[in-house]
């Protein structure tokens, strides 16, 4: 949760080795998961400020970090799990085929199917 609160402090867009050691913390919360079964990536508020709303870290996609705009459509994956992201219950949204799973702050997740 600490690597993903980072994201917005700055340099991750700029800084491919920083943006590289966020995704090598991610990916180290899923040692013994399956990569078919690792979520497609993780949707959350973004706090650069306006016009920004959110930002995808895609695992499917290069693991490319991405920050959107409040109008901006985002990837079809993640376009289902905007709401939830918005939720001020939820630190960040973990965005797999079939479910979304939000968690929250003291790390306890609601999953929910899609």
């Amino acid at each position: 949760m600490r690597a993903l609160g980072s994201l917005d402090v700055g340099g991750h867009v700029t800084d491919p080795n920083r943006l590289a050691d966020v995704l090598a913390t991610v990916q180290s919360e899923f040692p013994e998961v399956c990569p078919q079964d690792q979520p497609l990536g993780i949707l959350a508020r973004c706090r650069l400020g306006e016009p920004y709303e959110l930002h995808t870290f895609d695992f499917a996609m290069s693991q490319i970090l991405c920050h959107y705009e409040r109008s901006q459509s985002l990837p079809t994956a993640f376009e289902s799990a905007r709401s939830l992201a918005m939720h001020p219950a939820y630190e960040f949204v973990e965005v797999y085929d079939r479910s979304l799973r939000g968690v929250m702050t003291d790390g306890s997740v609601s999953v929910v199917k899609i």
